[in-house]
């Protein structure tokens, strides 16, 4: 089963998925040896054009 990303503004499902940014990847595997997946960005959504996290 597949959760949507939906947009909760719109309700659009044409959002992006948010995604780490490679710097703090990098540390994170530098400093601990492995990726932190909760370090994420807020998603957009392409309908209405704003910001959220998800």
């Amino acid at each position: 089963m597949s959760k949507e990303l939906k947009c909760p503004n719109c309700g659009s499902l044409e959002v992006s998925r948010p995604k780490p940014s490679r710097g703090a990847m990098a540390m994170a595997i530098l400093l601990i040896g492995f990726p932190i997946p909760f370090l994420k960005k807020k998603s957009h959504c392409f309908d209405c054009e704003i910001d959220f996290k998800p």
